[in-house]
């Protein structure tokens, strides 16, 4: 159908030709006698080259270490909306508890793709961006129709994800994905506070357990901004 050039890509991921045998190991998936670990430190599904995390590959990883405690850490700006919603359905459903550290960035599909955890973890420098799904049409005008209707079913899922995880009211967190413009960053103490976020790790001495001054203002407008 149609394509997005924004990390909230609708359309399928091409599988590359020239796959590498040992490219999925650049996610660095691997288990332990008492755990297993992912490290999510690249773009969500695979794009024309076959880079990036595709979510056959943490499915299977996941079917694989059942029972197991997972550790996933994330470092990524998001990607294909599909698979990261399989990515989210996997995690979410795993026998074992799933733990997710944000060591960076979790942007896009990547936020989502952290609320399947059972505990969220954030370090004091990292951040959590959510924003509405986006694609780009090319026909009529019953195209571009279709294709509003298919990015409301897919906002819709976003929202029950981050509302499930939250517990925020539905209007407030349509508000954050509204943003400005396009959507809301989160820093970690903000995430905490609104339920996106269980768990602050780091040196408290530096500010880790409480937000500052210019951190209360912002959630202040955020929160204006969503109505609440």
């Amino acid at each position: 159908m149609s394509k997005s050039t924004r990390f909230f890509n609708l359309a399928a991921a091409p599988k590359s030709a020239k796959r590498d045998a040992g490219k999925q190991l650049q996610i660095k998936i691997q288990n332990g006698d008492n755990g297993a670990e992912i490290l999510i430190y690249e773009q969500i599904g695979e794009d024309y080259w076959g880079d990036g995390i595709s979510a056959r590959s943490v499915v299977d990883f996941l079917n694989a270490n059942r029972q197991k405690p997972v550790e996933v850490r994330i470092n990524s700006p998001g990607g294909f909306v599909y698979d990261g919603l399989t990515i989210y359905n996997a995690m979410a459903s795993h026998s074992g508890r799933v733990t997710v550290t944000i060591e960076g960035l979790a942007y896009s599909a990547a936020s989502f793709i952290a609320m399947a955890g059972d505990h969220v973890r954030m370090y004091p420098a990292s951040d959590i961006g959510i924003h509405r799904a986006s694609v780009i049409t090319i026909g009529n005008q019953k195209d571009h129709q279709a294709s509003r209707e298919w990015l409301a079913t897919i906002d819709e899922h976003l929202i029950d994800i981050y509302q499930a995880k939250s517990g925020r009211p539905r209007k407030e967190i349509v508000g954050w994905i509204d943003g400005v413009s396009d959507g809301t960053v989160f820093s970690a103490a903000q995430a905490k506070q609104i339920g996106f976020c269980d768990e602050i790790i780091g040196n408290s001495s530096k500010g880790t357990n409480s937000m500052s001054v210019m951190n209360r203002a912002k959630m202040q407008l955020l929160r204006s901004r969503a109505g609440a």
